[in-house]
Parts: structure tokens; C-alpha cells; sequence
């Protein structure tokens, strides 16, 4: 379940919609999506007093239509803004994609402020979706024909292009087979052009563009042993990545993981076919190795590749993690540059509560040197460590690794930047913050070990709803150091991320929030100056100006045990606030643990459209267990869900109802996706006050037993007597259906969700039925966990219901 949110993103958390659920996904089918393959009721107003007012739709005197925000605008992505669309490769040098109608890759040099056009020369293939550079720049990547996977993984044709010639020819992986093939993985090493590439779960290896591909692993299974590429459960809920390879610095070697899936049980999906075709008399069936609470993990395995003398060392996981009888999870793989490269790699166990940072040395086919740089447990809660060490190539940085690892802060912790550096002796290592306060370091960008800083994302202090861009001083001594905020001069500028040039000389700053974003290039040294404006999104910003939009309205509310709940309102355009209208609201929830929902980013979503449209006040309640707080508050719901995240939901929003006169209680409703899903139904079993009057699950999880293992044991533990049984009991939704019987509920579910099974729902409605209650249910066949192929028939069928909802008063 990996990032979710309104507008914002937390690692690995069951994830709903499109990633964003910002209803503009267009996704492209998955494997299975190719077997055989070759929409608003009109809602009067009702007048219950003179003086009070119920709002359901604009006023008969509305704009004409084009003047107001449509759900075709919000599907169609009319408004939907041009992000940061290029990659550094070079100090001073972005290439990106010039052409929004066809794929024309070009060269910008921001120093010279000069551009060229790459492959001038070459036609690309009309499918073509991508090209990367080889470290050289001699040669480039192709890939086209784009056929998805799961979350982050596809299969794609790929070209070599010698640059200079314009020449070029597929990927051979067979020789003398110069048809292309649909390859897992292609990409570039590190050095001059050095090709790696995995087709059928095995790794090949390349020195150069020109040389053959020599096989580096000859055990892969289809869908049971990968090498060099996740399987489900890593890909979703570990590394977020379609790879599991990487090189060192130099490229003289290469680790990359074994997922071995023998013993991982077999989910069965139903594939249904298109109606009418011959090819699906019967079903089919898609079958996927998805490991479920207290089921067999993946056996993973870490081995390190010589590319220049083809030997291979196994590197084990450190003692006190296999004394865990449980399978261990491989969280981090990552190079430090040293005299000589050394593999950085986190070990977890099973649950992801215990934690080993270790630094292992290879060489000469053997490893030769292990020493543990942080040994962390965390009994109240679990470890949040799957990124990458950062890195440096500098001098000054030899050795050493940032992390981001939690510090304690005032009676509380939050994740801060942690150099992580060695003593004389190179085998104990020291850990100093470079950063202190009450915020939460989201992200390292780069370290700049040459200048001396370390650049990196946070929140305010005291604000989770803002993302900062800073850099700090990397210097232990006197560390913490104040950092400088690079994003805080630039206007409207309360969400911000950024990526580096190759050497820091240059960011590319993205503003995404409140307002439309924009991306400026800016140069850095003692001064920080802006160079150019790379994307302005006028044409956006301009087409806004016309239309009439929400206006967000933020609240703080105090929650029991001193915590405190974030909410965004977006209200109608042109609101009465007096009171004497009256206003109906839902509330949009997420409520997954280290997840959010509000934040200072810009969106066009369904939410818009709803309060923009129809006069709804679109709502997002961050409670308990929400990320971009301390770890009191996220920890606050371990092996607890389905408990002080959905109160959180109930008792804030009865809070707006009763200090905010605007808002009509009468006409509240509840909905959500994924984890989502699952906190809106609970909402609705455990609200016996009638706050809400209607709820929508989209693709909810309805028991945490039917939910992958690594993902559910990492905040529930194990469904074990001696573990926490009683906390999975407990977070069942279907042994709380009785107060569905005075609620209008729909449920929602595409039937190949490869996530959330089809089954949890099945569950759910299965004891609805048993218990005589009726509720509202539509099933999309074929359809994925963000059924991206149906979107207008989905937020039609939302839409109708909730206007129904509200009429229902």
C-alpha cells in the first residue's frame, strides 16, 4: 500500500486511488489487461425555513456552463499542471522531453542557457514513453511499447542508439535474435556505457553498449524466483521501485537481490474478458504470490557481482536479525564510496521493529569486513527506514552515510538527518544530528560534501501541513546547525521539493503549493540566485482565474492525550459563512498509520469539482497515526487500527459541525479508498451519534488477515495468541456491521484489484447480507485497484449516491 494521500505522499502506506487520488490516472493495462484484449442527476434546492438554506447545487442563476468547474475538466486533466519533467546529467545539464505530442528528447545547458535537440537524427518509435543516457553520452536508451505490471514494474521493447550516428538496434538477449523481446529492466551503469538488463527474472550483463550481453544469474522462475527485480509484496511495500539492483560507483560491482516465492501462497483473480468475445467462454485465472499475515514471506537473498572477474559472494544477514526464526526483510541497498566500495544494507525482522545498519566490505570473492553502524528497535512502534543512504562522491565524505532516523525532541521524536560517521579505527561508527526540532526531515535530497551542506525536504516547525526546502551545514562539530530555507523566499511557496545538478551547483526548486506550481532553476554557493523560470504553468494559472473555486479554510482541534488534529476545508466558491446557509460536507479519509491528507499542495481533484460544482465543503481530518508528526502521534495507533484514526474522524468532524455554523449536520457523509475505504465503513460501525448519515468505501480492506504480510505486520504485529490477535479481532470490520442498518453505505470494488483483493469486500457484503442490511454496492470486472479504465462511471455512480444522501434528509 504505497504512498497515499490527498495531496501529499508518505512512504509505504496502503495506498488509495491513483496514487494521489486526484482522479487524473490514466493508467495503462497490465499483463493480464492484454489476454484477449487486441455518466449527473439533476438535484433541485430544497427550502426547509425562509432564512435557512440547504445547499446542494449552484443557484437556477448560476454562470452559464464553461463557467464553472466540471468532473469532465478534473478527468479530462484540463487543468492539471505541468510538473518538473527533465533529469540532471550533467553539473549543468537537464535533458527531458520538449514535445507534449510526441517524445523529442532534448539537452538544456542552464549555464550557457543553450539547448540542442539529442536525437536529431533518429526516429523514435511512435510508442516510444522514455530515453536515458548512457553515463557516457555516447549512447541512449529507447523503451517503448509500455505494458504495466503491478504499482511501479512494467515490460517495455528497448533500442541502443549510438548518439553520434544516430544508428540503432534492439536489445539482444538471445544471440543472433534480433526481434525485440519485452524486457523487466534495461538501464545504464554508472561508468562510460555499461548495460545491465533482467528478462525472464534473470540478470545479463554488458561492459559496454557494443559488447554482448553475458548471462550474470540462470535461476529465475516466472513468477516464483526474480532476480534483480522485486516480486509483489518487495516491489509494493518495500523498495516503491521496479528494480533490485544496484552498482557501485564505479561499476566494478553489482548487488542485486533473490526473491525466492516457492513457498509464498497463490492469490487467485478472476479475469472476465470482454463481453462478447469468443476467447472468454470462461473466466480465466490470474494468479499472484501474495504473502497474507503469517503466511511464508519471500526468502530473499543479497549477492554481490563482480564485473570484471564474474565471481559472486552471498552476503548473510547480520546474526541478530536471523535469530529471528521468521523470514528477514532486506529493507536497504546502498553504496558508500570509500578507498574501496562498501555495500550500506538494512536488515529488518519480520515485523520491521528491530532494524541492523550494517557497512559490508567485498573483495576478492569474499566478504572481508562487516561493521554495524546503527542497531535499532523500536518496541512501541516500527522502523521507517527504507530509503537510501545519501551519499557522497567527495573526499570529506568518505566513509560516511546520512540517514534519516528519529531524535528525540521535547518528550517526543521526529525524524531528523543523522551523519553517520567512523572513528579512527574505521570500525565504530557515531551518530550526529545535523538537524533538531519539532519537524519531521521528509527527505534528503543531496550532500554537497565539497561545500559543506546537506539539502533536504521537512515540514515547518509546528506546521506538518508545509514541505520546506533547506540545506545545513555538514560539519559534526557544533551540529545541530539552523538550517536555510531555499523555498521560503519564493512566492506561494508552502509545498515545495526539488532536485540537484550532478555536482550541487545548480537546483531545480518546484513550488506545488497553495497555488498552481511552478519549477525555477536556481544557482547556489553563499548566494542563492535564481537562474531561469523552467515551468510557469500561466496557461493554467490564467484558465483558473476565470472560474469560480474553493477557498481552503485550515483548523487545529485538540484530540485526547495533548495530540492535535490538522483539517483543510475547501468551501464553497462564494460561501455564506453567517449561518444562515447551510452547507453539506464530506469528509475525505485516509487515516493510514505515517500516512496524510492535509498539506499545502495544490490539487484538482474530485474534492474540487464537489465544492466548486456542487456547493459541497470538501473536508481532510490528519488525527492519530498521521505522518509528518512526531512518533508519539504515529505510533499512537500500533497494533491499534481501526481504533483512535477513526475516532479522530468521528469526534472532529461532530467538532466542525458544532463550532461551525455553516456546515449542515444533517448532510454529512464520509467516504474513502483503500485503507481509506476500510477507515470510512469503520467510521460508520462505530459512529452510534449519527454524524454521518452516509459513507462510500471505495476497495477497502475489511480484515487484516486477507492484507499482504509486510505491509499489516509492520503496524499490527502477527494474528497470533501470543502476538496480537486480539488487535486483528478487534480492526475486523465484519464483526461490526449492526450500526450499518441506520446508515446509507456504498461499497466499491474493481474485481482484479491485485492490492486489496475483490475478497475483502466479498466479505463485508457477505455479512451485510447475512444480517438482512441493505446498502449499495457496485463491482467493476476487470477493473484494478484505481479502475483508471472506468473513471467516469465510478465518480458518476459516487456523485449519485451522495446527492442521493443528501436528499435523503
Amino acid at each position: 500500500m504505497a504512498a497515499s494521500q490527498r495531496n501529499g505522499s508518505s512512504s509505504h502506506s496502503l495506498e488509495m486511488a491513483n496514487s494521489n487520488q486526484e482522479l487524473v490516472a490514466r493508467g495503462r493495462a497490465r499483463r493480464w489487461k492484454w489476454l484477449g484484449l487486441g455518466i449527473a442527476a439533476a438535484v433541485t434546492i430544497a427550502i426547509l425555513t425562509t432564512v435557512l438554506v440547504l445547499v446542494l447545487k449552484p443557484d437556477e442563476d448560476e454562470p452559464p456552463a464553461g463557467e464553472r468547474l466540471t468532473l469532465e475538466d478534473i478527468l479530462s486533466r484540463r487543468f492539471s499542471p505541468r510538473s518538473f519533467n527533465a533529469t540532471w546529467i550533467s553539473d549543468t545539464e537537464l535533458f527531458f522531453d520538449e514535445d507534449s505530442s510526441g517524445y523529442v528528447p532534448v539537452v538544456y545547458d542552464v549555464g550557457s542557457k543553450q539547448k540542442r535537440s539529442l536525437l536529431k537524427n533518429v526516429k523514435l518509435n511512435y510508442s516510444t514513453f522514455q530515453t536515458e543516457l548512457s553515463a557516457d553520452g555516447k549512447y541512449a536508451l529507447e523503451s517503448y511499447s509500455y505494458r504495466a505490471l503491478y504499482r511501479h514494474s512494467y515490460l517495455a521493447y528497448y533500442n541502443i542508439i549510438e548518439v553520434a550516428t544516430g544508428t540503432k538496434r534492439p536489445i539482444e538477449i538471445i544471440p543472433g535474435r534480433t526481434e525485440p523481446v519485452f524486457v523487466q529492466l534495461a538501464e545504464w551503469g554508472p561508468q562510460g556505457s555499461a548495460l545491465v538488463v533482467v528478462f525472464g527474472n534473470d540478470i545479463y550483463y554488458a561492459k559496454d553498449a557494443e559488447s554482448p550481453l553475458q548471462r550474470v544469474t540462470a535461476t529465475g522462475v516466472h513468477d516464483t524466483i526474480y532476480n534483480g527485480v522485486p516480486d509483489w509484496v518487495y516491489e509494493e511495500e518495500v523498495l516503491s521501485s521496479k528494480k533490485a539492483l544496484w552498482f557501485s560507483h564505479d561499476g566494478a560491482l553489482l548487488a542485486y537481490a533473490t526473491y525466492n516465492d516457492s513457498r509464498v501462497p497463490v492469490m487467485t483473480l478472476p479475469y472476465y474478458g470482454r463481453p462478447g468475445d469468443l476467447n472468454f467462454q470462461y473466466t480465466r485465472a490470474v494468479n499472484i504470490r501474495y504473502p497474507k499475515p503469517n503466511t511464508h514471506n519471500p526468502d530473499v537473498t543479497l549477492t554481490v557481482f563482480d564485473t570484471a572477474t564474474g565471481t559472486r559472494v552471498v552476503v548473510e544477514p547480520p546474526p541478530s536479525i536471523t535469530e529471528d526464526p521468521q523470514q528477514p526483510v532486506l529493507a536497504v541497498t546502498h553504496w558508500v564510496p570509500d578507498t574501496q566500495p562498501r555495500l550500506l544494507t538494512v536488515w529488518m525482522n519480520r515485523v520491521q521493529n528491530h532494524a541492523v545498519v550494517e557497512l559490508v566490505t567485498v573483495s576478492g570473492g569474499a566478504v572481508t569486513g562487516r561493521v554495524t553502524l546503527a542497531d535499532l528497535k523500536q518496541p512501541k512502534g516500527w522502523i521507517e527506514l527504507f530509503e537510501e543512504g545519501v551519499t557522497s562522491l567527495g573526499e570529506r565524505a568518505r566513509g560516511r552515510v546520512l540517514l534519516p532516523l528519529s531524535k528525540e525532541v521535547g518528550g517526543d521524536s521526529f525524524r531528523h538527518i543523522a551523519l553517520l560517521h567512523p572513528g579512527g579505527d574505521g570500525t565504530t561508527y557515531t551518530r550526529t544530528y545535523l538537524t533538531d526540532g519539532a519537524f519531521v526531515v521528509t527527505s534528503i535530497l543531496s550532500w554537497d560534501s565539497d561545500n559543506g551542506y546537506v539539502y533536504f525536504v521537512s515540514t515547518a516547525e509546528d506546521d506538518p501541513k508545509r514541505a520546506l526546502v533547506q540545506r545545513v551545514k555538514d560539519d559534526p562539530a557544533g551540529a545541530p546547525h539552523k538550517p536555510e530555507c531555499l523555498s521560503c523566499s519564493l512566492a506561494e511557496c508552502l509545498y515545495a521539493t526539488a532536485a540537484l545538478s550532478k555536482n550541487n551547483s545548480y537546483i531545480a526548486l518546484t513550488c506545488s503549493g497553495p497555488g498552481v506550481p511552478y519549477t525555477s532553476i536556481l544557482s547556489l554557493g553563499k548566494e542563492v540566485q535564481k537562474v531561469v523560470d523552467w515551468e510557469r504553468n500561466d496557461n493554467i494559472r490564467e484558465a483558473l482565474a476565470q472560474l469560480p473555486l474553493p477557498t481552503r479554510k485550515s483548523v487545529s482541534v485538540d484530540l485526547p492525550g495533548g495530540f492535535k488534529a490538522q483539517v483543510m476545508l475547501w468551501l464553497p466558491p462564494g460561501a455564506d459563512l453567517s449561518g444562515n446557509t447551510k452547507y453539506p460536507m464530506l469528509v475525505d479519509v485516509y487515516g493510514g498509520p505515517n500516512s496524510f491528507r492535509v498539506s499545502e499542495r495544490f490539487a484538482m481533484d474530485w474534492g474540487t469539482f464537489l465544492s466548486a460544482n456542487k456547493s459541497v465543503i470538501y473536508a481532510a481530518i490528519d488525527g492519530r497515526g498521521s505522518a509528518n508528526k512526531g512518533d508519539n502521534t504515529i505510533f499512537s495507533i500500533y497494533h491499534r487500527f481501526g481504533t483512535y484514526e477513526v475516532e479522530d474522524q468521528i469526534n472532529v468532524t461532530r467538532h466542525l459541525q458544532n463550532t461551525l455554523k455553516y456546515i449542515d449536520a444533517s448532510r454529512t457523509a464520509i467516504w474513502g479508498w483503500s485503507y481509506g475505504g476500510y477507515a470510512s465503513a469503520m467510521a460508520l460501525a462505530k459512529d452510534t451519534d449519527n454524524v454521518f448519515k452516509c459513507g462510500m468505501s471505495v476497495a477497502p480492506v475489511t480484515d487484516w488477515i486477507l492484507y499482504d504480510s509486510i505491509y499489516t505486520e509492520r503496524y499490527m504485529g502477527l494474528p497470533t495468541e501470543g502476538d496480537n490477535r486480539a488487535g486483528y479481532t478487534r480492526a475486523q470490520l465484519t464483526n461490526k456491521v449492526e450500526n450499518f442498518k441506520n446508515k446509507f453505505f456504498m461499497l466499491v470494488h474493481g474485481t482484479l484489484d491485485d492490492n486489496v483483493h475483490y475478497q475483502q469486500s466479498m466479505m463485508l457484503s457477505r455479512k451485510l447480507e447475512e444480517d438482512d442490511i441493505l446498502f449499495r454496492q457496485q463491482s467493476y470486472p476487470d477493473e484494478e485497484h484505481g479502475i483508471n479504465f472506468l473513471q467516469p462511471h465510478l465518480y458518476h455512480t459516487l456523485q449519485n449516491f451522495l446527492m442521493e444522501c443528501y436528499q435523503k434528509v
